[in-house]
């Protein structure tokens, strides 16, 4: 009885190991990738949109005084 029980338990094992053998993963075609990365930057521009433009609008005019200030420098 235990030897019939372990070739069945084998016998399952290995159909299952045959099976998922044969699936291979859909891979991605050129454009179906570029369309996936494209709505997955839409979706995060949405997340971050408002964090990021007020992010920049705090350092902007630190940033422009700082171009302003090494411009005038290479100048001299």
């Amino acid at each position: 009885m235990k030897k019939f029980f372990l070739f069945v338990a084998m016998g399952l094992t290995l159909g299952a190991m045959a099976t998922s053998c044969k699936s291979k993963p859909k891979l991605l075609t050129e454009a179906e990738l570029i369309s996936k990365v494209d709505s997955m930057y839409q979706v995060q521009i949405e997340t971050l949109g408002g964090d990021l433009d007020a992010a920049c609008d705090a350092k902007f005019d630190d940033l422009v005084q700082t171009a302003v200030d090494s411009i005038m420098a290479s100048k001299n």
